[in-house]
């Protein structure tokens, strides 16, 4: 049977056929927070947000869809995509405004306290909650929620943030430089937090959130960038949903120009990408942020106490390449614990650097976590072609993808870390949407004790998953979900 056929229900949904799901781990992963259907297996979410429409629909209506894990890895998916008909809130003139964009924003959390994980997802001026029946491959309820002129950066984050009961969405909302809160499963939006820096209406370049500080509370971390004078910043938001909630500056221009001292300087820039897990494996989410444009990575050790002034870790490395100019918006670093020693990798996307000769075909960077931080030592360079050594970049060691580096694939324009076989070692799933001429392709990297598997890696193409229609390098793998813990 085809596990991968598609079926076309009267509903919103475009749905796989109910499946039985297999029994779950033997060996659990500690914490499963992306285990959208209840069989014990982590899930891999994903967004293709210019994705055509239905005919009357939006042209860029978008496209959400979840691969389910198992023992094997990735096996069977749901997709959803907006009907023609489908409002998402209304313009200042009362009409209705069409739903698209769906997928720029990607979360999960236990939004309705069944004890099962929720798949959250933004559109341009909507968000969707969607809750599964246990145990099977289709969902049991959706809630629309309009956004109107809030929350429209795509960027989400959801857990329990405020200290209630229930649990929380958080979305970063640009026009008034605040966060936006759905807190304790309400459906209208708190707007009360703390206001970011400047006078003008900013942008939020990069956005996640984990327990820095070991209170039980998720912490928001951001990059910035004000409005009115270009000033980024890297801040870290406790009580977001507060007037009175907490703002840390831990970078800004402040901290970067003269007479900062150059070795340690902080200073994110557009193109700054934050995400947050236990690096040093001491219990505690760690937050590091990659800036490609200066090739600097830091890193601040999650505390009790706070953040330090500056960094734990920094470094400035030859093999992060720049992203060019705007740089691309969906998440090209993650955090996650590959090899299953408590000590989360670190992976950085250069999706517009050349391999083989391809403009533009893209490749990744595995750092190796440790209790003394990163190692920079071992860090491995993962192209479609091959993983090899930054020292040596023509020798490769493994080529468990075997696929070809082709011009404009952007391999490593997104990527996830995430246990999907439940054998508590984390995988790395990378998006190339440019491959397949826009339709875009998944691999899967395994996790094993000794780091990536050199076996064959799962590659997922786009026609695999109903992403038929050529999407101009933003197919399947232009966003993935990522989250680093429970939730």
């Amino acid at each position: 049977m085809n596990i991968r056929k598609i079926t076309q229900s009267a509903a919103v949904l475009a749905l796989t056929a109910a499946l039985t799901i297999p029994a779950g781990p033997a060996q659990a992963a500690a914490g499963p927070n992306t285990d959208f259907n209840g069989d014990g297996y982590n899930d891999l979410a994903f967004g293709v947000p210019t994705y055509p429409g239905f005919p009357g629909g939006a042209s860029n209506a978008g496209l959400v869809g979840v691969l389910y894990g198992g023992p094997d890895g990735l096996g069977p998916h749901y997709t959803i995509r907006p009907r023609p008909g489908c409002v998402s809130t209304k313009y200042p003139d009362g009409s209705p405004a069409p739903c698209y964009l769906w997928g720029r924003g990607l979360s999960a959390t236990d939004f309705d306290a069944d004890g099962r994980t929720d798949l959250v997802f933004a559109g341009a001026a909507d968000m969707e909650v969607l809750a599964w029946k246990p145990r099977i491959t289709t969902i049991m309820r959706r809630t629309h929620v309009s956004l109107d002129s809030a929350g429209r950066s795509g960027h989400l984050v959801a857990g329990q943030i405020d200290g209630q009961p229930g649990k929380d969405i958080v979305s970063a909302e640009s026009q008034y430089r605040k966060l936006i809160g759905w807190y304790n499963g309400a459906q209208s939006p708190t707007y009360t937090g703390p206001s970011l820096p400047g006078s003008e209406q900013g942008a939020f370049h990069s956005m996640d959130a984990a327990d820095l500080d070991g209170d039980g509370k998720l912490e928001v971390a951001t990059v910035f960038e004000n409005g009115w004078n270009g000033d980024v910043h890297l801040l870290v938001l406790d009580e977001p949903h507060s007037a009175s909630g907490t703002v840390t500056t831990l970078g800004s221009p402040d901290h970067c120009s003269p007479p900062a001292l150059s070795s340690i300087d902080i200073c994110p820039k557009a193109d700054s990408e934050v995400a947050l897990g236990d690096v040093n494996a001491d219990g505690r989410a760690d937050l590091v942020m990659s800036t490609p444009s200066t090739g600097r990575l830091q890193i601040w050790y999650g505390s009790a106490s706070g953040f330090a002034s500056y960094p734990n870790f920094v470094s400035r490395v030859s093999w992060m390449h720049p992203l060019g100019s705007p740089p691309p918006l969906p998440r090209n670093l993650a955090v996650g614990d590959v090899n299953g020693d408590g000590a989360a990798e670190i992976a950085i996307g250069a999706p517009r650097v050349t391999v083989s000769g391809q403009q533009e075909a893209g490749h990744i960077a595995l750092v190796s976590g440790s209790p003394t931080g990163p190692v920079l030592s071992d860090v491995q360079i993962i192209s479609q072609d091959g993983i090899t050594s930054p020292h040596d970049p023509a020798s490769a060691s493994a080529d468990p993808i075997a696929e070809q580096s082709a011009a404009y694939d952007n391999f490593g324009l997104a990527i996830s870390i995430l246990d999907v076989t439940g054998d508590g070692k984390a995988e790395v799933v990378i998006g190339a949407p440019g491959k397949n001429g826009g339709r875009g392709m998944l691999t899967v990297l395994r996790g094993t004790s000794g780091g990536i598997s050199t076996a064959a890696a799962q590659v997922v193409h786009g026609l695999d998953v109903g992403v038929n229609t050529p999407v101009f390098g933003r197919g399947l793998g232009v966003h993935l979900l990522q989250t680093n813990g429970p939730r």
